[in-house]
């Protein structure tokens, strides 16, 4: 589970290692770092062409998630610039019949939405880890 980027690298990373993570959660998350790669540093690694990014991003591992046993949990604020990017990862999903938890509540992209969505997402993996074979 991560917040912004780290949100980011939980959906990334935990949809290409599925028999490491059982659950993954994103609040906030940057699903797709395109836009905003020059500020966040991606040229230095990944070069200057954004199209070579674009394999890098959490949106593009979608299909992994196809036949994943893994609980996936999304929460993001209604006020937060990256509540598009949330919504477009969460259709997606639903038109992929992928399961997953997706929660927009109030809130911006800032450590007071964070704290109440982490308590929240702690909460249903606690319920799924705890109802889990």
């Amino acid at each position: 589970m991560g917040w912004s980027m780290g949100g980011h690298g939980a959906l990334y990373i935990g949809a290409r290692h599925q028999k490491t993570f059982t659950a993954i959660g994103s609040l906030c998350g940057v699903i797709d770092f395109v836009p905003f790669g020059k500020e966040y540093g991606v040229p230095k690694l990944l070069g200057e062409n954004p199209e070579k990014w674009i394999s890098y991003t959490a949106i593009s591992q979608i299909d992994k998630l196809k036949k994943s046993r893994q609980k996936i949990f999304i929460s993001c604020g209604i006020d937060d610039p990256l509540l598009v990017q949330n919504r477009k990862f969460h259709e997606q999903l639903i038109s992929m019949n992928i399961p997953h938890i997706y929660e927009e509540s109030p809130g911006a992209h800032d450590a007071e939405y964070w704290s109440k969505a982490a308590v929240n997402q702690i909460f249903q993996l606690h319920q799924f880890f705890t109802n889990h074979d």
